[in-house]
């Protein structure tokens, strides 16, 4: 790499810094987990006989929910969020192998991390107030959840409370 393209690297990651787009715990990483779905990888056990020939004309029913046999192995290589569904051609995928964090907008890379380091950046504000508008809802659902994980350990922290005076109660016949 020439001093040149360092310069640019150097300069392109301090951007992406200010911005807040930079590792999992950025704005990317907000989005993937409280709006992404995780990507799986179903391998199977290998003790696997068929005796008979599957039907090449057996018709996928698509209003079937797919399932696994006991003997497949699922499991998470990573999160991916498509924000088609808002109307935006933009995809944000992490890779837990490769540790590559990466966004596509309009089909072009315009972001890309691998291993902590910035390799792609193209900061044009378009993608960019699009993902700060994703992370806005996805800021929101995090709140929401915090404050439902608050109160499900506040219960919890009364029903082990409850709990240990009556075994001290049982145990030691204290009242």
């Amino acid at each position: 790499m020439t001093e040149k393209e360092q310069a640019i690297k150097d300069q392109r990651l301090i951007e992406a810094t200010t911005e807040g787009l930079v590792g999992l715990g950025g704005k990317l990483g907000c989005i993937l987990k409280y709006m992404g779905q995780p990507i799986l990888c179903s391998v199977g056990g290998g003790l696997y006989q068929c005796n008979e020939i599957p039907d090449a004309y057996d018709i996928y029913n698509e209003e079937e929910t797919p399932t696994m046999e006991l003997w497949e192995i699922s499991s998470e290589r990573g999160f991916i969020y498509d924000a088609l569904k808002m109307g935006i051609h933009l995809e944000i995928t992490y890779n837990g192998i490769t540790a590559s964090l990466s966004v596509r907008y309009k089909g072009i890379k315009v972001y890309e991390e691998v291993g902590g380091g910035l390799e792609c950046y193209t900061p044009e504000q378009e993608w960019i107030s699009k993902v700060n508008k994703i992370h806005a809802i996805a800021k929101n659902k995090e709140k929401i959840s915090k404050e439902k994980d608050n109160k499900e350990m506040t219960i919890q922290a009364k029903r082990d409370k409850q709990s240990f005076l009556e075994m001290l109660k049982t145990k030691w016949g204290l009242r």
